[in-house]
């Protein structure tokens, strides 16, 4: 005997199944977009808000090791040396002045004390030099001096002369003897300033090529 089956109530507990599954499904898909959302908020006051600029990002690190320059350079010097003190070791700050090492060579200390004594005699025959440019130049200034007056007082007795002649009380002769004195004092009044001139020149000019010596062994002093 056939039992007939009742499958409307299976299919209403299918669906009641069903429907529990997708309410569950809702419930998770809300609550895990709540706490998305939640954790995506930042309270504004806790921000730093700055303008973006370029530049160097300065990076730290600590870290046990030895420091060392990416670019080596080799120093060279045109003498060979001995190594005394070094002062700074390497990852040291440095300066333009700073002193890294100290290095001694006996040749080039010799070569340094003769340079200075070299220096210090054409200091002394600098200063001789000047000093006896100056002699000349007060011999010369004196003789001018001299000229000068001489010169003067000759143009004197000579306009005197010139008065006395035109009334007779003096000859032609003697004024033109005094004339021609005149004319050579004024001569060598002119020679001997042209000659205080040109002296002078000649004094600037050795001056000169001895304070380019002595500067000469001034660098290599300092060298």
């Amino acid at each position: 005997m056939d039992i007939k089956r009742d499958t409307s109530s299976k299919k209403t507990v299918n669906r009641r199944y069903l429907l529990v599954a997708v309410l569950i499904f809702l419930v998770i898909w809300i609550v895990f977009k709540f706490q998305s959302s939640q954790n995506h908020k930042v309270d504004s006051s806790s921000l730093s808000i700055a303008e973006v600029k370029r530049g160097n990002l300065p990076l730290e690190v600590k870290g046990f090791g030895v420091l060392e320059s990416e670019r080596k350079r080799l120093t060279t010097v045109p003498f060979s040396a001995v190594v005394e003190e070094i002062l700074l070791k390497p990852g040291a700050t440095v300066k333009p002045d700073s002193v890294i090492l100290r290095m001694s060579n006996p040749q080039i200390d010799q070569g340094v004390l003769q340079a200075q004594q070299v220096k210090n005699s054409a200091k002394v025959a600098l200063k001789q030099l000047q000093l006896e440019h100056q002699k000349e130049n007060m011999i010369n200034l004196n003789k001018l001096a001299d000229t000068q007056f001489d010169t003067q007082e000759a143009k004197t007795k000579y306009l005197a002369l010139k008065s006395l002649a035109e009334q007779g009380v003096v000859s032609q002769f003697d004024l033109l003897t005094n004339e021609t004195k005149v004319k050579k004092l004024e001569s060598s009044l002119r020679f001997t300033q042209k000659s205080i001139i040109q002296l002078a020149e000649f004094h600037r000019q050795a001056e000169q090529i001895l304070l380019g010596k002595l500067e000469e062994k001034q660098s290599v002093v300092v060298q």
